[in-house]
């Protein structure tokens, strides 16, 4: 079984690897590539530990910040 280290790396890789810089992850894409729920991402983003993009409406993630996130 992987420890939580080698998940967080797995999870960053995989999301160098899907995206480039210029490419925003949506709230969906995020909860695949860390099978966590909308629920959890959107408290993520509510309490400030997760930010978004600042475009209202839909939820937008660079995914810089998300692997910000993921290394807290």
């Amino acid at each position: 079984m992987k420890n939580n280290q080698e998940s967080v790396k797995e999870i960053i890789g995989l999301l160098k690897q899907k995206t480039t810089k210029r490419n925003w992850l949506t709230i969906r894409n995020v909860s695949d590539l860390t099978t966590l729920s909308y629920s959890t991402i959107r408290r993520a983003v509510e309490i400030g530990e997760l930010i978004k993009c600042k475009r209202p409406g839909k939820l937008l993630f660079h995914p810089d910040e998300v692997e910000k996130w993921l290394g807290r």
